[in-house]
């Protein structure tokens, strides 16, 4: 009986398990009126199945607003503040009835096949939405950019996380890069991740945007100002990531406080006299976003990416 309450009282209560990196990383912000990315002719494949994600912060997407666009063949905007698509084989856009210009951090992906009847997929914050599409069969090859298109449309925001796969990502995939801020490696075209720059610093001069996907397909940036609080490097999203632990799988965020509480039921005539916070398996002691240790409740301020990891 002592051996059995004693497994009792240690039972260990895994709140999340997490092995990575990320961090709160900067972003572009658009002018809305001259500012462009221009991206290599190298990344230009023939027409056929594609991915384009990004991430946009805006409270101004009226009109027309290119996000990633492939002049002449097809691109990802904003209509009227809403996520659209636009073929130039159909001349038409078709677009998701929901708005998107709320000045938060919104992953937007679409998913599409030339020719292919409606096998077009809006993924907003993750989710699909219809309505499906049928993308035309247009065969022309001209250059992508980002935050623009040939006739002007510029995007007035910000934009974070950029990446162009020739090929349809999972559902999965998708709320991945939504979650977890994951990057699918297979048919990675470009990606670029726009952590450059100091955020609202002077970067004079700073006029490449890096591409991480081994390609070499830099982006070359076009009128921004590079100083201030517009038309420059600023701060961008902030990750997501998706933890295991005894209620469930729940979404924590880089910067959030997390507040742990632990939860026992003890044999009837024995009491919890004290509690220990462990991380891996190591006492945790109280000190700098860290504290509550030694209570029924652990809180961890302003996570960033170390602090995630199994806890009990």
């Amino acid at each position: 009986m002592k051996l059995l309450k004693r497994l009792v009282l240690i039972a260990s209560t895994f709140i999340f398990a997490f092995s990575g990196k990320a961090q709160i990383s900067n972003a572009l912000n658009f002018d809305g009126v001259n500012d462009a990315v221009n991206l290599p002719e190298t990344i230009n494949q023939p027409v056929g199945a594609y991915t384009l994600q990004a991430w946009i912060k805006t409270s101004d997407g009226s009109g027309v607003r290119a996000i990633v666009v492939r002049p002449l063949v097809h691109g990802l905007f904003l209509q009227n503040n809403q996520l659209a698509f636009y073929n130039w084989t159909s001349g038409q856009f078709s677009s998701v009835p929901f708005t998107l210009n709320d000045n938060e951090w919104h992953h937007v992906a679409v998913t599409f096949t030339h020719g292919i009847t409606n096998s077009g997929i809006f993924y907003i914050d993750g989710v699909a939405y219809s309505p499906t599409f049928t993308p035309g069969a247009t065969l022309l090859t001209n250059n992508y950019g980002i935050g623009h298109n040939q006739n002007g449309q510029i995007f007035d925001g910000s934009i974070d996380d950029v990446t162009i796969h020739n090929r349809i990502l999972t559902s999965a995939e998708i709320y991945s890069s939504f979650n977890e801020c994951t990057v699918a490696s297979t048919n990675l075209l470009a990606s670029y991740n726009f952590n450059q720059g100091e955020a609202v610093g002077n970067n004079a001069g700073l006029t490449t945007l890096s591409d991480q996907s081994g390609n070499n397909n830099n982006g070359t940036l076009v009128n921004f100002a590079l100083t201030g609080s517009g038309s420059n490097w600023v701060n961008g999203k902030s990750c997501c990531f998706s933890s295991q632990n005894v209620s469930g799988t729940t979404a924590y965020c880089l910067g959030q406080t997390i507040n742990l509480t632990a939860s026992f039921v003890p044999l009837t005539g024995v009491s919890i006299t004290g509690y220990q916070w462990k991380k891996n398996g190591v006492n945790l002691t109280n000190g700098g976003n860290v504290s509550g240790v030694t209570s029924s409740n652990l809180q961890i301020a302003n996570i960033v990416s170390s602090d995630f990891d199994s806890y009990s």
